[in-house]
């Protein structure tokens, strides 16, 4: 009896001797391929090649179930979870991959869209004021920019008005639709009548041509009638030889010797004289039906209203609405 049983303790120390030699074969091999890892490492998935680990893994277990090596089914449990844990932890830093190189192509499109964005608005802005110093007008019907100033309570454009109507022409041009380089200095000359006639006015929206009174307030602001010619006008090209009397440009409003139009028919003294649109007819009694239009002269420094008949074309100057005085 004593010999039997120390026959089955015998047996079973040889199988269990057996089974942690397979396990330790089992264990060694594990370690050689996969450099002793625990359950944690493998989820570290920044230091593992996660495809070959889990295909290895994957043929370790088949032959674990298979019998190749005696292995509880608790073990294998735990490997097929590992597995999958792995799998799924594949999967998901290839999805990161994916967005990351989702996010950067938006990134590109967002930088493209900016550009373009920029673009407009760099477009947009390319409409800059001829003096920085000065703010300016965009009219909305031609996108032609203007220079404004104010002078005392009133703001006038500190250019002549360029926008083409029937009725206007260039210095020297025979037809209204021509454009010439006077118009880019001195803007367009506009027949009296016409151009008073017109239903919603010559000027941009919110400015208008301004009356006798507009103008007077303008010349007291500078210093008076007998002077107000020297400090509006620009300083350089005006032409009359010795006579000349510079303009000083003292404001800003830079009055520029435009000359005088015949409805597209001759043209006279330009670079000798300015002379500007009113809406106030004139009261000298040798012409009741002349417009008192403002006069600035290259060799004096006064400004004077001087009768002109409608036919005539003259510069316009614009005064913004909304002041009285």
């Amino acid at each position: 009896m004593n010999s039997k049983l120390g026959l089955i303790s015998l047996a079973a120390s040889l199988t269990v001797l057996a089974l942690y030699s397979a396990c330790s074969d089992y264990q060694e091999e594990f370690d050689s391929n996969f450099g002793a890892l625990t359950y944690e490492s493998y989820l570290d998935t920044s230091s593992v090649d996660l495809s070959s680990a889990t295909d290895h893994f994957s043929s370790n277990a088949e032959e674990m179930s298979s019998g190749a090596v005696p292995v509880s089914s608790s073990v294998y449990s735990l490997s097929s979870s590992l597995q999958d844990e792995l799998s799924s932890s594949s999967e998901e830093k290839k999805e990161s991959s994916s967005s990351v190189e989702e996010s950067s192509s938006s990134s590109v499109k967002s930088s493209s869209s900016s550009q373009s964005s920029s673009s407009s608005v760099e477009s947009l802005n390319s409409k800059k004021c001829k003096d920085p110093e000065n703010k300016c007008i965009v009219d909305s019907r031609d996108d032609q920019v203007y220079d404004t100033v104010q002078i005392g309570n009133q703001i006038w454009m500190a250019q002549n008005l360029n926008y083409r109507t029937d009725d206007s022409y260039c210095y020297n041009a025979i037809d209204a639709q021509i454009t010439n380089e006077y118009c880019e200095t001195y803007g367009r000359l506009y027949r009296i009548k016409k151009t008073l006639e017109m239903t919603d006015g010559v000027c941009p929206e919110g400015w208008h041509v301004p009356s006798k009174d507009e103008w007077t307030t303008l010349f007291k602001t500078v210093g008076g009638q007998v002077h107000a010619g020297v400090h509006l006008k620009s300083k350089t090209g005006w032409q009359g030889g010795s006579s000349d009397v510079s303009g000083k440009d003292d404001f800003g409003f830079t009055a520029l010797p435009g000359g005088l139009g015949h409805g597209g028919s001759g043209y006279q003294f330009e670079g000798m004289d300015a002379w500007f649109l009113t809406t106030s007819m004139s009261d000298s009694k040798e012409c009741p039906t002349c417009m008192a239009i403002v006069n600035l002269f290259f060799s004096t420094e006064d400004a004077i209203f001087d009768p002109r008949v409608g036919e005539e074309a003259v510069s316009v100057r614009c005064v913004m609405d909304g002041v009285t005085d």
